[in-house]
């Protein structure tokens, strides 16, 4: 809350509800690693705002977004603008972000109901359903307001400083049309491996969506730094560079070690076939990994990973950790869910974290 309020260079992590709840205006989110939150939630998401049209000016820009996803329900999403936090003059920018394996429903980022004055440029959205959601006006939402809108007026006079200077187009609050969606720009984007990159309006410009690698130095292993022969600068006239390695914790004389990462846990689907394998990969060297088939917490103490996993018929959730050697530390877990199925029966996917 407040006014100009900075967090940088942060690793959000394990929360099951929202990691940033957003309010006041021109906050400042950047160069965070956010992943594994809002585990327990729906209709929500890793950063939440909303239901003040007044909280305007944020700038959410070169954080890594990744493995943010529900175990309750696939309605949630990773940046969510709620109704109506979106419909004013200045919006929010959005840049720079990574946003990788945040499977829910809405899109990585969702602007609902009016979105005006959004720039949503430079992001690069990597295997998702969709990158952005633009949803359509719901005139209810904003008249269900009711006294809430009223109470507003009473506390601030829109028409006069620092409103009026700071946001001159919110003068026009709860005038006739001053919730329809306009003046957003979404522009300069990579999807890879996504189904959209946007749905909604408005169409968006200059975007770029793949199937193929677009130029990440080692996508396989999360380092999605651009090379600087990539694709992209060639699909994307003025593109700049991800600034990756500079988001997240990094050392100094008060951090002189930085957490493991958790395991990755490599299969094609989490729809199997007998006899189909499951691998564990460690994102670091000089590290083991402990896992579970019943989807409790690893420790040091469960199975030691040494090769690939044989899964029995049925539904099994394979949580794995990383443990450093000589030393406690240990990464976050990572969990997905398979279903093996007997051969000759159908299969579609799932996943879960």
């Amino acid at each position: 809350d407040g006014v100009g309020n900075r967090v940088a260079h942060c690793l959000i992590n394990e929360h099951p509800n929202m990691a940033i709840y957003l309010q006041g205006n021109d906050q400042v989110i950047e160069y965070n690693e956010i992943c594994r939150n809002a585990l327990r939630v729906d209709d929500m998401a890793a950063l939440y705002t909303g239901m003040d049209p007044t909280q305007l000016g944020h700038i959410i820009r070169h954080n890594f977004w990744h493995h943010n996803e529900s175990t309750v329900s696939k309605k949630y999403t990773v940046v969510y603008f709620d109704t109506p936090a979106n419909c004013g003059p200045m919006g929010a920018t959005i840049e720079g972000n990574v946003f990788y394996a945040n499977p829910g429903n809405f899109g990585h980022i969702w602007l609902s109901n009016g979105a005006q004055c959004f720039t949503v440029s430079n992001n690069v959205f990597i295997d998702a359903r969709r990158g952005i959601l633009l949803g359509e006006y719901d005139k209810g939402a904003v008249h269900n307001l009711g006294g809430a809108r009223s109470k507003l007026l009473e506390i601030i006079d829109l028409t006069q400083p620092p409103y009026s200077e700071r946001y001159p187009g919110m003068t026009g609050y709860g005038k006739v049309g001053w919730y329809d969606p306009k003046n957003n720009t979404v522009a300069r984007n990579v999807a890879y491996d996504c189904v959209t990159l946007l749905t909604g309006h408005p169409s968006g410009e200059h975007n770029y969506s793949t199937d193929q690698d677009p130029g990440f130095v080692d996508a396989r292993n999360m380092d999605f730094r651009l090379r600087e022969d990539a694709a992209v600068y060639r699909e994307i006239p003025g593109f700049e560079p991800i600034r990756f390695g500079e988001m997240g914790l990094y050392r100094d004389e008060f951090r002189t070690v930085l957490p493991l990462r958790m395991p990755e846990i490599e299969c094609d689907s989490e729809h199997l076939m007998a006899g189909d394998t499951v691998r564990l990969r460690p994102l670091q060297d000089d590290v083991t990994i402990r896992y579970t088939l019943d989807g409790t917490e690893p420790t040091r103490r469960s199975a030691l990973y040494t090769g690939p996993l044989t899964l029995r018929a049925g539904i099994t959730t394979v949580r794995a950790r990383a443990y450093a050697e000589g030393s406690p530390a240990q990464s976050p877990s990572n969990a997905r869910r398979f279903t093996v199925h007997e051969r000759g029966t159908d299969s579609r996917a799932e996943r879960i974290a």
